[in-house]
């Protein structure tokens, strides 16, 4: 969570999700503050199976409880982050980190990632601070089974960052897990379909990361640029800056 942006506040609210392909169990949450690694924390809920979603104090809770390591609100908060946000106070404007700045070499803030292990079961997790300058208790598409996270044997493992709220208007991810399963088609071609549905419906600014369960990688993205990379079947690594 360190250099998670800042809300309007100027503090750190950070949401993450993790899904299992093999048999749907998930855990998020959302609008957590004081988790190291808010990531953790979402894979006890997941492996609890009690729960999918907890948010704020409640998630807060669950993690003092499961002895997970807690910073204090100064660990989170780097100095990038408070120019940034002094530039967007006052206003009601959002901004990615891929908005922000012009330096694709510059830390980003969502961080999400796919797998498909050697019995291929597929995996899916995300986790971010969400918007700069965003409203305190915004929840995000990260946390949001479907939207920003997915992950199905059956099709696909998907990992999704950029404005939330247009993600979660399209459920971009489960739209791209579907049509790659109801057309039977290639993750390739689900991704064009689901981008573009993304951009004509929503005017969407974000992107995925997907894995299918052949183990075939590919990614797509409708902002300036977004960092990302793969090793896919064993082979080099692929990245992008």
């Amino acid at each position: 969570g360190r250099g998670s942006v800042l809300n309007a506040n100027g503090s750190v609210e950070m949401d993450a999700g993790i899904m299992d392909g093999s048999d749907l169990s998930a855990g998020s949450v959302g609008a957590v503050r004081y988790v190291r690694n808010p990531i953790l924390l979402a894979e006890h809920i997941r492996q609890q199976g009690l729960h999918v979603l907890l948010v704020g104090e409640g998630a807060l809770d669950l993690a003092r409880s499961l002895a997970l390591q807690l910073e204090e609100e100064d660990y989170f908060i780097v100095e990038k982050r408070r120019q940034q946000l002094k530039a967007l106070q006052g206003t009601d404007k959002l901004a990615l980190d891929y908005d922000v700045s012009e330096d694709s070499d510059a830390a980003q803030d969502t961080v999400g990632a796919v797998a498909r292990d050697c019995y291929g079961n597929l995996a899916a997790a995300t986790s971010t601070g969400g918007l700069m300058n965003k409203k305190l208790g915004r929840v995000g598409d990260s946390p949001i089974i479907g939207a920003g996270v997915f992950a199905d044997n059956q099709s696909c493992g998907i990992s999704a960052t950029g404005h939330g709220e247009e993600i979660m208007r399209v459920v971009l991810a489960k739209r791209i897990a579907d049509t790659m399963e109801l057309l039977d088609c290639e993750l390739s071609v689900a991704l064009d379909r689901g981008m573009q549905y993304f951009t004509e419906r929503v005017s969407g600014r974000g992107g995925v990361i997907a894995i299918d369960k052949h183990g075939t990688c590919c990614s797509r993205y409708t902002t300036r640029h977004m960092v990302h990379g793969w090793i896919e079947k064993g082979g080099e690594a692929v990245y992008c800056l």
